[in-house]
């Protein structure tokens, strides 16, 4: 995720070929933890301070 934000911070997305990668990959995200219910609460807390902290450092640079 952080290399794609990287690349749209340089590149012309007007085709919306690199957002719609993000997008599909924020959904991907959002399967696995919708479905993988069989997990038990340990390991899904340590994959939610994945997401949160990955998410922390990809933040675009001028839209924070």
């Amino acid at each position: 995720m952080r290399e794609m934000l990287d690349l749209l911070q340089r590149c012309d997305d007007s085709d919306g070929i690199i957002g719609g990668l993000i997008h599909h990959s924020l959904g991907l995200l959002k399967k696995v933890g919708e479905n993988h219910l069989d997990l038990g609460m340990k390991d899904r807390a340590k994959l939610f301070k994945l997401f949160l902290k990955e998410a922390a450092q990809t933040s675009p640079r001028g839209l924070v």
